[in-house]
């Protein structure tokens, strides 16, 4: 997804060789083989979001949030569906979405539909944890609905979709970049530098660099589909900052209502603030 893109952008152009250290990047396309490479400690570190931080955590895994992402999601109908727009969501009855259960998309959709004045228990969850396939099948009109990541967004909306939705305008999303205990301690000053690009590439984007021979790139890198280059719609990107105690808090109290935490996890046992000071 774009909280990638930074990182991507760093690669692209050098800012890691710049800053001296050396990144592999490692593309996974469901939150299920990304965790999982965490866990083994096949990564050091990953794109990944509160809701499965705060759940390692109180699993005993020890992985720290060192900075928070940006990014962009949105719920879509299928086309063709009943169900395209706020106002038809409405309605009584359930309507099959594509999403993961316990995971950064059901929770995005829960808010969003909520800040829109929608009851969020319309959503009839159909598992689907690989997200170009969900795609696929809400284009496909296996899914009434589903919640999927920029630029995958732009691209069903080409296809037909209908926007329901979106995080756009909100201040923060839950997308963080994590890194675990071991390796915060063994490779600090790498993490340090790797920061360095980031927040260099951050700059980049908020500003005019972003061509089209980028755009391309990007698009290879993180092997979306073609048509992204041209129809990716990016957030506003920033100089990396830790996740607000206000948003970490709103999780937290989502993932205690869906019975996912079974006590308090503490901020400060949750973040690490030297990379972003």
């Amino acid at each position: 997804a774009v909280d990638s893109v930074p990182l991507i952008v760093a690669e692209q152009l050098g800012y890691f060789r710049d800053e001296g250290v050396a990144v592999e990047l490692v593309l996974f396309k469901s939150q299920l083989y990304r965790e999982s490479a965490l866990q083994t400690g096949a990564v050091d570190g990953s794109v990944s979001d509160l809701i499965n931080a705060l759940g390692a955590r109180q699993r005993g895994f020890a992985v720290r949030v060192t900075s928070g992402t940006a990014g962009r999601f949105a719920l879509l109908a299928a086309p063709g569906s009943p169900h395209r727009s706020l106002e038809q969501w409405q309605a009584p009855g359930q309507i099959r979405t594509g999403l993961l259960e316990n995971s950064v998309v059901y929770y995005l959709s829960e808010r969003m539909l909520q800040r829109a004045g929608v009851d969020p228990s319309r959503i009839e969850l159909v598992s689907s944890p690989d997200v170009p396939v969900r795609l696929e099948m809400l284009l496909a009109g296996r899914l009434e609905a589903a919640c999927l990541p920029e630029p995958l967004t732009r691209l069903a909306l080409a296809g037909g979709a209908s926007l329901i939705v979106e995080s756009f305008g909100a201040e923060e999303t839950p997308g963080v970049l994590l890194f675990t205990e071991a390796a915060i301690r063994g490779k600090e000053g790498q993490i340090r530098g790797a920061y360095r690009a980031y927040d260099r590439a951050a700059a980049l984007l908020s500003g005019a660099g972003l061509t089209p021979p980028l755009r391309e790139a990007i698009v290879r890198r993180g092997e979306f589909p073609p048509a992204a280059a041209q129809t990716m719609q990016l957030p506003a990107y920033s100089p990396a900052r830790l996740p607000s105690r206000a948003l970490v808090a709103d999780v937290h109290g989502w993932m205690l209502t869906k019975g996912l935490l079974t006590g308090p996890v503490a901020y400060e046992a949750l973040t690490d603030p030297r990379f972003t000071e």
